[in-house]
């Protein structure tokens, strides 16, 4: 189960590459760098896209999880089964045949989530499938500002060099370990949910 480890620091890596380089830049510019406003806006967006891709990765895997170990719907945990029936409102699939659903077909009916992954989303989320009842991480609180401004950012509502002349590298660099330090304690209780098989019913108790 490692995964989760393994994308999440591969990812991070190549954020903190790009803000070496720009902490580099800024320097060969003696303190200013004209692109560096830019640049940094879009760090927000790296960010944001690190955490999206951990989480939907995390429901990857659990879906291949179940789909190889869980034969009978009835060993699935109920909190689990709840979920899975949704995809067919109408009962006209066998409860079984569900858990051959991997995520990229289950979400093509179902909405996990949409542009506004931030900790109180996430926490829902762990709660709804769950992976654990009331998640807090340290850091959450700039997953907010960090959605907030990919929105920003995606939508247009402002440019990047207007975002990014308002935060130094030093700045944006504590955005990142803020995400980093939160996802990297999500992936530690994801890791334990899969280690211990808590989507089995059996497994609850």
């Amino acid at each position: 189960m490692n995964d989760l480890s393994t994308l999440l620091n591969s990812r991070y890596d190549e954020i903190k590459e790009l803000i070496l380089r720009l902490y580099k830049d800024e320097e060969g510019a003696m303190g200013y760098a004209p692109t560096n406003p830019t640049l940094k806006a879009t760090l927000f967006l790296l960010y944001y896209n690190l955490t999206e891709s951990i989480v939907y990765s995390m429901f990857e895997m659990l879906f291949d999880e179940v789909a190889v170990n869980c034969s009978d719907f009835n060993q699935l945990d109920p909190q689990l089964q709840i979920q899975y029936k949704k995809y067919d409102n109408n009962g006209t699939m066998a409860e079984n045949d569900l858990l051959k659903l991997d995520l990229s077909k289950y979400s093509g009916k179902i909405t996990l989530f949409s542009g506004n992954i931030d900790a109180r989303a996430i926490r829902a989320l762990l709660k709804n499938w769950g992976f654990a009842d009331n998640f807090h991480a340290t850091g959450e609180a700039k997953l907010h500002d960090i959605r907030n401004f990919r929105n920003i950012l995606a939508h247009g509502e402002r440019a990047f060099k207007e975002v990014g002349k308002g935060y130094s590298l030093n700045d944006m660099e504590k955005y990142g370990e803020a995400t980093y330090n939160y996802l990297l304690q999500l992936v530690g209780i994801v890791n334990s949910y899969f280690s211990d098989k808590k989507y089995l019913a059996a497994n609850r108790i």
